[in-house]
């Protein structure tokens, strides 16, 4: 049986379409960000077992993972408990849906059974007409509406920032203009988001809460395991390096990214928080093969600028970046994610 059969059908932009309507593809729509969430829909639907789902392909080559429509259901239901989003809800969805992210705000809103806008997904969602009360959006898209539109900023009930950790810098910005956004972490591996943490009074160093039915644990390595039944099979490892604290975690960075520079492991993702407030053009930083070091600390960027290194505090020495390396442009992945092996190979 398919757990979809309990729902009625998908509320977009205003208009229900009705789940026999969407299986017999009696619907006509000329709006082609419409008519893939309507595919996508009558997908989750029909009768098959499940879905497949691309993984973004940041850290390797994409792949497609099967889950099965039980597997979304649980998904879909923890985040909208969570929200608090029901039938009376508005959500907006400005992400492609090719993705794991969009996929998952069509199914929400299924089994939500509220309404879903649905607008295109550029760098920097236009608002002027949304009144929302929840919106997944990415760092980047976050940043942009706060500089480019802080007058519709207030629009949206609730930002939920997935895609990539939000930096030092943009968690000031979501506090400075008094925003209700909570950042999510997870992987395509874990449909979307299996942990949240909340930004207000947050500084640069967030605890994710695991979601209602998920766990969370730390191996002998530091690298983080989740097991959410119904989602993974068993303990599933992340490959993430994370503190737990108080029932949470504190992300601290990739373990396939890690830097032995010398015999000192370095973590980039924490200089480059430091790196944040210095720097506003794309950059990362990376370990370069050296002939007595193993790997020299280089931060990469997109860009030409001018920087003192030697005026930064570190939280200690060895994070400060050996030189400065200019890279035009960063190869990124569809969905706009860095390709950081790809980009460094490059040299």
């Amino acid at each position: 049986m398919n757990p979809f059969d309990q729902y009625r059908g998908l509320r977009l932009n205003g208009k229900f379409f009705q789940k026999q309507n969407l299986l017999d593809q009696e619907y006509s729509i000329h709006n082609a960000n419409s008519a893939l969430t309507l595919e996508f829909a009558r997908e989750l639907f029909t009768e098959s077992d499940g879905i497949f789902v691309q993984t973004s392909g940041s850290t390797g080559n994409p792949k497609d993972i099967f889950f099965s429509k039980l597997a979304v259901v649980i998904s879909a239901q923890a985040t909208n408990s969570f929200f608090g989003l029901s039938e009376k809800s508005i959500a907006v969805l400005p992400l492609p849906l090719q993705y794991i992210a969009g996929k998952m705000m069509v199914a929400r809103a299924i089994v939500g059974g509220y309404n879903l806008i649905v607008i295109e997904a550029s760098s920097n969602p236009d608002l002027s007409r949304i009144q929302a009360d929840f919106m997944p959006v990415t760092p980047f898209q976050m940043i942009n509406i706060i500089e480019n539109q802080p007058e519709s900023l207030s629009q949206i009930g609730t930002y939920l920032i997935g895609g990539g950790a939000p930096s030092a810098a943009l968690i000031a910005k979501i506090n400075q203009v008094d925003l209700n956004a909570y950042a999510s972490f997870g992987m395509t591996e874990t449909l979307s988001h299996f942990a949240l943490a909340n930004l207000k009074n947050t500084t640069d160093s967030p605890i994710y809460k695991p979601v209602e039915g998920a766990k969370i644990r730390a191996r002998k390595d530091g690298t983080l395991e989740v097991n959410w039944p119904g989602i993974t099979d068993g303990w599933l490892h992340t490959n993430d390096i994370a503190e737990i604290d108080n029932g949470g975690f504190r992300w601290l960075g990739r373990a396939d990214n890690l830097i032995n520079s010398g015999g000192v492991k370095i973590i980039p993702e924490r200089v480059e928080q430091i790196l944040d407030n210095y720097i506003r053009s794309p950059f990362f930083v990376a370990g370069v093969p050296h002939k007595t070091l193993g790997q020299e600390l280089v931060l990469v960027s997109e860009e030409e600028i001018d920087l003192d290194l030697t005026s930064i505090k570190w939280d200690f020495k060895y994070q400060k970046p050996k030189r400065i390396l200019v890279i035009h442009p960063f190869l990124r992945t569809v969905s706009g994610k860095i390709k950081r092996r790809a980009t460094i190979d490059l040299l």
